[in-house]
């Protein structure tokens, strides 16, 4: 039998920015890039490949505002852009920095390169230098990398339409994802989004957040979500952000380099 497939409604935007998100997700790598803020002067980009499942990337940063001071003894501490001071450092107006950033046992490691982060034969990514300064944060790897901005779009609570094919609004309950998040890493994500804004991890935090996102009509992955809050203008705040993807499923094995002899 014949279906007139000329009544079949389209599926909810809700639906369709969930599906992209999960789609994506089982790519697991892509290229990336990463700026805040969303629109007008970059005041900070990134760049490379990263892991979205771990977490783990290569990563070149680009600043043109002073970095973050370095992070006091024995605390933790949560990097987005990969840019931190170390004692001694002068500060010019533009700074480049390369590094891995590197998951392990429920933390996330940045380790500082000389220079661009290689790819050898197997696809891993490393560097020649193996004497770079490591820093350890004590945030849950997935929401303290610079894929972060990607696993917010497992809180969207709503989606429409916006003015292009496959672009749409959304707003985000941050909350969710300390709720959706597996037992044993629950505290480190509750953790880690306070870091960000008193109250993000109960949904009490006294700024909303949304976004934009893009998917590909053709493949169905997501190619870029903006965030940003809206709220009262006091205490922290999340810096409105623009991560773009591209090169679904790319080789991004990241691995720390051996330490020399």
């Amino acid at each position: 039998m014949h279906h007139d497939m000329t009544d079949v409604e389209p599926a909810h935007p809700l639906r369709v920015v969930l599906d992209a998100h999960a789609r994506t997700l089982a790519t697991a790598t892509a290229r990336y890039s990463w700026r805040t803020p969303v629109e007008g002067p970059v005041h900070t980009s990134a760049y490379g490949h990263t892991d979205l499942t771990t977490g783990a990337a290569t990563m070149t940063t680009v600043t043109t505002t002073s970095p973050s001071p370095p992070p006091p003894a024995g605390d933790g501490v949560l990097v987005l852009d990969g840019l931190i001071a170390l004692p001694g450092q002068s500060t010019p107006e533009e700074m480049t920095a390369h590094a891995l950033l590197v998951p392990k046992a429920g933390t996330l490691s940045m380790i500082l390169l000389d220079g661009p982060p290689t790819q050898d034969e197997q696809g891993r990514w490393t560097s020649s230098r193996a004497d770079a300064t490591r820093l350890t944060m004590e945030v849950d790897p997935l929401l303290g990398s610079v894929a972060a901005t990607f696993h917010w779009l497992a809180a969207v609570t709503s989606a429409e339409p916006d003015d292009a094919p496959g672009r749409y609004r959304v707003d985000l309950d941050l909350s969710q994802l300390v709720d959706d998040a597996h037992p044993q890493r629950r505290e480190m994500v509750r953790l880690t989004l306070d870091r960000l804004q008193p109250g993000l991890s109960s949904g009490s935090a006294s700024r909303t957040v949304s976004g934009i996102v893009e998917v590909d009509p053709a493949s169905g992955f997501v190619t870029s979500f903006s965030v940003t809050t809206d709220g009262p203008d006091e205490g922290p705040q999340i810096d409105p952000v623009l991560l773009e993807l591209r090169d679904h499923g790319v080789a991004a094995q990241v691995e720390v380099p051996p330490a020399r002899e």
